[in-house]
């Protein structure tokens, strides 16, 4: 029993660490403006962060140094493969994209791109003809290394007309009819898509919500029963929600580098009392505090994205729902492999403590990294 209660312990928490680098909460994801002129012209703006393409940070810095990227012979397949896994469609055709302008963030130097709260962006630029009149539809495939979600906003603007979404890879965006041409009726009033953004909230936690995630774990480590863990996990959502609502509508703004050194901060506390075995340093009062410390990481993946005002609240209400069944999800997993060791002798020394030093080590490590990068 001992070895299978070692086995699933370092598996789950394996899985956990396997996740991207926590840090980020989607301020690198990739934003996508697409714009129909009335001449048939459509233009793709692209916001990208090239890390997981490129493969290492090292790649991605000497890529920005190439004179000309869009040029360069050698990064020709590169460019061809981005703009054929943009797949713009009117009905049936599908509609030939072309990469025309690259620019790669010069400025930034190799300590930019290894750091774990600084995402350099590269501005891309593609284009294609479209016919203005007919409804188009974007689909961003998953043979790019894309960031996700995917803020896509498509708008026409000499008609006025304006939509925004979030996307995942392989997922089509609704129909958009720029008003342009003879259109006899005007399109069908859209709706907003609740289990899209439920899925990107829970994407956010699961998997890209490493540090979330560890803050929990001890949450779970500290619990005494059920019952208590429901009481922690009940204060830190409802914390964590208020900060992400008020941060959200921009009521107060922190910035994000010493937002994510002080979550990995919070982390490292919980972990040590753990260790310590005292529930002084845990008390709810912390926990809520942390929780508000926590929300204003979360509020971070909405303030950039280029919703309409209209559809805002709900997109927040979903969202951060969608953040609450990730941690259900992963705290229900916790429960199933962990659960029935608590009440055993050995489960301090050989469950209890490892996991905590674990999880203080791989804290103290984003701590400092975040530090240093302020």
């Amino acid at each position: 029993m001992n070895a299978r209660n070692g086995f699933l312990a370092s598996l789950w928490l394996c899985l956990l660490l396997a996740a991207p680098p926590a840090g980020a909460h989607l301020l690198n994801m990739t934003k996508a403006t697409g714009e129909v002129a009335a001449d048939g012209r459509f233009t793709l703006e692209l916001s990208l962060d090239l890390l997981r393409a490129s493969g290492s940070a090292q790649a991605y810095y000497d890529l920005a140094q190439r004179e000309s990227p869009l040029a360069d012979a050698d990064m020709r397949a590169f460019w061809q493969q981005l703009a054929q896994n943009i797949e713009l469609r009117q009905g049936a055709a599908r509609v030939a994209l072309e990469t025309v302008a690259v620019a790669p963030p010069v400025e930034a130097s190799l300590d930019d791109f290894e750091s774990p709260v600084n995402w350099p962006m590269t501005a891309i630029t593609l284009r294609g003809a479209v016919d203005p009149a007919a409804p188009l539809t974007l689909n961003f495939r998953s043979g790019f290394a894309f960031e996700e979600p995917i803020a896509l906003s498509l708008q026409a603007p000499d008609s006025g007309r304006k939509q925004s979404r979030l996307l995942v890879a392989n997922q089509s965006s609704p129909p958009f009819a720029s008003g342009l041409g003879p259109v006899t009726a005007p399109p069908p009033a859209e709706g907003f898509d609740v289990w899209q953004h439920l899925g990107v909230g829970i994407a956010h936690i699961l998997p890209g919500g490493a540090d979330h995630l560890l803050f929990l774990l001890c949450l779970f480590l500290l619990a005494s029963g059920w019952r208590q863990l429901l009481l922690y996990a009940s204060m830190f959502t409802l914390a964590h929600s208020i900060t992400l609502i008020i941060a959200a509508y921009r009521l107060v703004e922190f910035p994000a580098g010493p937002v994510e050194a002080a979550i990995a901060l919070s982390i490292l506390w919980l972990a040590i009392a753990v260790l310590r075995g005292n529930h002084a340093h845990a008390g709810l009062g912390l926990i809520s505090g942390f929780g508000l410390l926590h929300g204003l990481g979360f509020a971070s993946a909405l303030r950039a994205l280029p919703l309409d005002d209209h559809q805002f609240l709900l997109t927040l209400v979903t969202f951060n729902v969608g953040v609450e069944i990730g941690q259900v999800i992963f705290l229900a997993g916790l429960w199933l492999c962990l659960a029935w060791s608590r009440g055993r002798s050995w489960y301090a020394g050989r469950v209890q403590k490892p996991i905590a030093v674990a999880v203080a080590l791989v804290s103290s490590f984003w701590l400092i990294q975040r530090l240093a990068s302020l």
